[in-house]
């Protein structure tokens, strides 16, 4: 992600292929800065009953960034998160078949806000979603996502 004059995604991009990346005035990276669960994920779909194009459509799956994208899921689901809600995740997968998972909550106005991260085994990562959800709720995450910014 970056920032270029306040514009993000596209348009900085566009200006980094330009040559004009010298107009980036910030780069933004996690933990800093959380995206929407599973950005950047690839999904194809096919009929059940297409037993040779699942065939070949297996090859192209990498089963390190579906873990990671099944962690940034699972603390999604677990707090009721929907486009309209400020949830971010963001699960990295670091050392020997370990994930980090970064959690942000927010309220809509973006003043009260709730990080956290919880780190395990790539094998469970749905239950390090799950677990880092269940730990920011206990923290408060309920009350920050159900109140209105004017409260």
């Amino acid at each position: 992600w970056f920032v270029l004059g306040g514009l993000f995604r596209d348009e900085a991009m566009r200006q980094f292929r330009l040559g004009l990346e010298q107009r980036i005035a910030a780069r933004l990276s996690p933990p800093e800065f959380l995206p929407a669960a599973a950005q950047g994920v690839i999904a194809i779909e096919c009929r059940e009953d297409a037993a040779e194009l699942r065939q070949l459509l297996g090859r192209l799956h990498h089963l390190p960034s579906a873990q990671v994208a099944g962690a940034e899921r699972a603390f999604t689901r677990a707090l009721g998160g929907s486009c309209d809600v400020p949830i971010a995740a963001y699960a990295e997968e670091f050392g020997e078949g370990r994930l980090c998972l970064h959690g942000l909550v927010a309220s809509i106005d973006g003043i009260r806000q709730l990080r956290d991260q919880l780190s395990g085994e790539m094998a469970a990562a749905e239950q390090i979603g799950q677990a880092l959800a269940d730990q920011m709720i206990a923290q408060g995450a309920r009350e920050i996502l159900a109140r209105p910014a004017s409260q």
